[in-house]
């Protein structure tokens, strides 16, 4: 028996007005399903639609935001026309958020146990054990003995719990201190306490992991998955970082222009994807492996203007594949597979991988040779603490990129080949000290902060460098 879904989104249009009266059109025809315990990532450029799309399931679109369109149903309880009163009720105990900015999303003259506080008085005696778990109810909760809104005792023990749970240390004493005394890592594990304090069935993660080191990102995406197999909790997570979504997420919903233009599951998208749009996105991912000095691959063009109408595919003017149909002709969201949907009428047709976006129209000469990197003058590591400058560059710059050395349209002119009868002439040593010619070659340029600075005048008398704080 197939388990129904509990989050529905079906045709989902959000519109806003802009200054001067025109309408724009921020969100167009979303359609996705979410089941419990399930993970979905939300990726696309910034301006996409993905957080409009998760504020519209709670209906807290901001100013003039709107819904124009469609429906979300939350165990078949339809949300978009739902009254105030029972979005209150809705929000925060069956749907929570987690809100983009750490550093702002919490109030500074609160403590933190005023915060979670908050939240526990709302909604922090509601049970997840009820009809709804078993599949049978539509939107109602039952309430835990005790009255834990009336007991404050309760609920300071609940948000000790709680911060136990995302991993703040100490907690017995961090539940009085302010936002400002936690580290931006802290300050996002304590937002998604304040998100799980209702106990939700749905928890929105507006980038959770953006600004954040590596050690804390994998320590807050190992939090949320143990998080939703624990306690049968569905999570959207809205993200930039693919690596992010090939780690924590089943499956991906890629959003461009408003609309969706690809859902699958992950392993399948992120190795075979038929949008030309998610092939550009996985392109421009950096590779460790490239050579050094390979340049950043892009997708040509700007997102579209979404205060204009839109005759046919948002991506065509972008996009390697589009044909005449593309400007006239909106795709639908088609099943290319029995598990992949994606809106594009060439890919539709091809069986084949999509090629790499194509480079801007207006981009003036060839990409520059690994040689021409890094600028002149700058020092590039080739021994144990040796700078050797580049070779110099005889080509002049394009005109749109003319003042920017680094940015050399063509690569530097090969050397004269020797005449007959005549040796070669050495390559002189790269090492620092080795030969003359190192000494008369332009000086490297000095780090800019003061232990890297610090580092390099220990490493040049060959001596060990003393600690030095970052």
């Amino acid at each position: 028996m197939t388990t129904p879904p509990l989050l529905e989104v079906q045709g989902l249009d959000v519109g806003f007005t802009t200054p001067d009266g025109r309408p724009l059109h921020a969100v167009r025809d979303v359609s996705f399903t979410l089941r419990r315990g399930e993970t979905l990532a939300v990726v696309g450029e910034s301006g996409s639609g993905k957080s409009t799309t998760a504020l519209a399931l709670l209906r807290m679109l901001p100013g003039t935001g709107r819904i124009t369109g469609g429906s979300v149903l939350l165990d078949g309880e339809d949300l978009a026309t739902a009254t105030e009163d029972r979005l209150r009720e809705v929000r925060g105990a069956r749907i929570g958020m987690i809100f983009q900015d750490p550093m702002t999303a919490l109030n500074p003259v609160l403590t933190i146990g005023r915060h979670l506080d908050e939240v526990l008085r709302a909604h922090g005696d509601r049970d997840r054990t009820t009809a709804n778990d078993a599949g049978t109810g539509a939107g109602t909760s039952a309430r835990r003995p005790g009255g834990s809104r009336r007991d404050k005792a309760a609920r300071r023990a609940r948000a000790l719990e709680l911060l136990h749970l995302v991993g703040i240390p100490d907690p017995e004493r961090r539940l009085d201190d302010h936002p400002h005394q936690f580290s931006g890592g802290q300050r996002q594990r304590i937002l998604i306490a304040m998100a799980l304090a209702g106990e939700p069935d749905v928890l929105l993660a507006d980038e959770p992991t953006t600004a954040l080191d590596a050690t804390v990102q994998d320590q807050i995406l190992t939090l949320l998955g143990d998080l939703t197999r624990t306690t049968g909790t569905a999570l959207v997570l809205i993200t930039h970082n693919m690596g992010v979504v090939a780690r924590a997420c089943e499956r991906v919903l890629v959003m461009y222009g408003g609309t969706v233009v690809e859902d699958g599951p992950t392993a399948e998208v992120l190795t075979r994807p038929r949008h030309p749009y998610t092939a550009g996105l996985l392109a421009a991912v950096p590779r460790l492996s490239a050579p050094s000095g390979t340049r950043l691959t892009g997708i040509p063009g700007t997102p579209p203007d979404l205060s204009l109408p839109l005759a046919g595919c948002a991506f065509a003017a972008r996009c390697a594949l589009a044909e005449d149909r593309c400007h006239t002709t909106a795709p639908p969201l088609t099943a290319l597979t029995d598990t992949v949907r994606a809106a594009c009428l060439p890919a539709a047709e091809r069986a084949e991988p999509l090629p790499p976006p194509r480079r801007p129209p207006g981009s003036t000469g060839p990409r520059p040779a690994p040689s021409s990197w890094p600028p002149k003058g700058s020092a590039r590591r080739t021994g144990a603490g040796a700078a050797a400058p580049s070779p110099p560059s005889t080509a002049s710059p394009s005109p749109s990129r003319r003042g920017r050395p680094w940015a050399s349209s063509a690569s530097p002119a090969p050397a004269s080949p020797p005449s007959p009868g005549s040796s070669p002439t050495p390559t002189p040593p790269t090492a620092a000290g080795s030969s003359s010619t190192d000494r008369t070659s332009p000086a490297p340029a000095a780090p800019s902060c003061t232990p890297c600075a610090a580092a390099s005048r220990w490493s040049s008398r060959t001596r060990t460098p003393p600690s030095t704080r970052a």
